[in-house]
């Protein structure tokens, strides 16, 4: 078989989500390490902390899987005997059939697992604030289970049959996800159906579309309604001013800023793939612009997932320590041990015959580390 002429679109499915991949798999592993940390410590961990340690995991696994990985699963030429359409080919292929099913299975799993604890997430912080749900009541093993196991038996319950029917294959440009073999069959008639079957396909297709699109709509509705509960109990506290003061919605604007971060680590990232799938599945291919826009944005899922664990407690830090430099909070916030990093330079600078002396913040002098401190 002749190697087929490459095209941007194909060799862009291949390539760029590798670099959104990449940096979620490092937001997702300082996440883990992170929690993982405290737990070594016996330090107390919220029970949201939990549940976003719980979707940093599924994350993890997909982002290398899916985003990082790519094409590399999809069977290569020599594997690939039925080329129907356009893109039945892959860019960079080197896999066989069983690595396409396992990345197309593995894939919707972790997706699936981890939307499912989004959406629980959203409904404990507004639990939390509209009717005061406290560490002591979500530590009780009932209320865990409550949460933790049932995203885990509906995602292998709607992920699993597909395996039985073969519908874990090449979607056509960059992974294998849940599509008959080769794509044509379906929507063409004319096409045999290699791997699945048109009928098993609609079943499963509109149980995923319902199933995303419930949960997407609650994370919305909850993280709306948290926002507006605690507005609620801030302006019950009007009240206690004095004549002259001024009302402040300090936690109505954090938890309208965190919402958003939110809402925008899960349905911005997601959304391209969303309407991308419908789009594919009802008339053969989506539009290549939209095609772009997920491979730059669905990646980034689990570099942004970081951003909602870090960047509140990177603020906090930062109001706490207004005079510390941006390097500093960074390194506080994701437990960089400085003093290690300070030994590698100085290790390497002996090498060359130099000696570079950076203070640390505990210096007897009572200076911050100057390098840390520049960037203010």
């Amino acid at each position: 078989m002749s190697d087929p002429t490459w095209s941007a679109l194909q060799k862009s499915a291949a390539i760029i989500p590798k670099i959104g991949g990449a940096l979620s798999i490092v937001a997702c592993s300082l996440l883990i390490r992170d929690v993982a940390m405290k737990w070594k410590e016996n330090r107390s961990i919220p029970f949201p902390t939990l549940m976003i340690f719980a979707i940093a995991i599924p994350t993890l696994i997909q982002s290398f899987f899916q985003d990082f990985m790519t094409t590399w699963m999809v069977p290569d030429a020599t594997h690939n005997q039925y080329q129907y359409h356009q893109y039945q080919a892959a860019y960079l292929a080197a896999g066989t059939t069983a690595s396409c099913t396992f990345q197309g299975f593995v894939s919707l799993t972790c997706i699936m697992l981890a939307g499912l604890y989004y959406t629980e997430l959203a409904i404990v912080y507004w639990g939390t604030v509209r009717h005061g749900w406290t560490e002591t009541k979500m530590n009780q093993t009932g209320f865990r289970v409550a949460f933790f196991l049932p995203p885990v038996v509906v995602s292998l319950g709607l992920t699993v049959p597909p395996l039985f029917y073969e519908l874990y294959n090449f979607s056509g440009l960059s992974i294998c996800q849940f599509m008959p073999y080769p794509m044509d069959c379906a929507w063409d008639d004319e096409v045999p159906c290699l791997r699945g079957n048109t009928e098993a396909t609609v079943i499963f297709f509109y149980l995923f579309v319902g199933f995303g699109a419930l949960y997407n709509v609650t994370i919305v509705v909850f993280m709306v309604m948290l926002t507006h509960a605690i507005w609620k109990q801030e302006r019950a506290m009007d009240r206690f001013l004095t004549p002259g003061q001024e009302k402040r919605r300090k936690q109505t604007r954090r938890t309208y800023k965190q919402g958003l971060r939110y809402v925008v680590s899960y349905l911005i990232c997601w959304m391209p793939t969303f309407v991308g799938t419908i789009i594919s599945l009802m008339h053969g291919h989506s539009t290549a612009a939209l095609a772009y826009v997920n491979f730059i944005i669905a990646p980034l899922w689990g570099f942004f997932l970081g951003g909602v664990y870090f960047v509140p407690r990177y603020e906090t830090y930062r109001e706490k320590n207004p005079s510390g430099g941006r390097l500093q909070a960074l390194v506080h916030v994701l437990n960089i041990d400085i003093d290690l990093l300070e030994t590698t330079l100085a290790s390497v600078d002996d090498t060359t015959g130099n000696e570079t002396t950076l203070a640390s913040d505990d210096d007897t002098t009572g200076n911050q580390t100057p390098l840390l401190s520049e960037i203010a």
